[in-house]
């Protein structure tokens, strides 16, 4: 265990699901199933959720593919937006937020993209290690976060392993 990270083992195997008949495909929290394995989970979310001044942020969500980390994350997405429809809120695919930025690149608009970004009241980057690689987007993001929290702003992230197991992106 690496400070401040916890792991929480998933027994049993992946479940694949698909939207529920009558429900909307957005992943709704209250399709999260909270047991003693993931209590860590429900404490970190409920926090978020009620914007708690001990807050936990960031938050990482790790876990191998098919376990309800994407789920989780637009689940709490949603979740919030509920909660507070006046604080902007995004769940970015963190390839979709490397695209973004080349794009942007391109065009000379990066000051617009970091500004729409670091408006946020709470960011949501699915699949971090998509930015293997890509160091202009780990760049960004390391500028994006900071400028989050300096804000008082909460961060989520999604990984398939937990932080000291990352290689290839840059270290904070």
């Amino acid at each position: 265990m690496l400070d401040g990270v916890v792991e929480i083992p998933l027994s049993g195997r992946p479940v694949r699901s698909s939207p529920l008949p009558g429900r909307p495909s957005a992943p709704l929290l209250e399709h999260f199933v909270v047991g003693p394995e993931n209590r860590l989970v429900e404490v970190a979310v409920r926090s978020l959720l009620n914007d708690e001044e001990d807050r936990y942020s960031p938050i990482v969500f790790c876990g191998p593919s098919g376990t309800g980390k994407s789920h989780l994350a637009l689940g709490l997405t949603a979740a919030w937006k509920t909660r507070f429809p006046k604080r902007p809120a995004a769940c970015v695919p963190a390839v979709d937020f490397a695209r973004e930025l080349a794009a942007t690149m391109q065009t000379k608009t990066v000051d617009d993209f970091g500004a729409r970004y670091r408006r946020l009241s709470l960011l949501v980057l699915d699949d971090l290690e998509h930015l293997v690689g890509k160091a202009a987007g780990q760049r960004e993001l390391t500028f994006t976060l900071d400028a989050l929290e300096a804000a008082g702003s909460h961060v989520v992230v999604t990984a398939q392993r937990v932080p000291g197991e990352w290689t290839g992106l840059m270290a904070g």
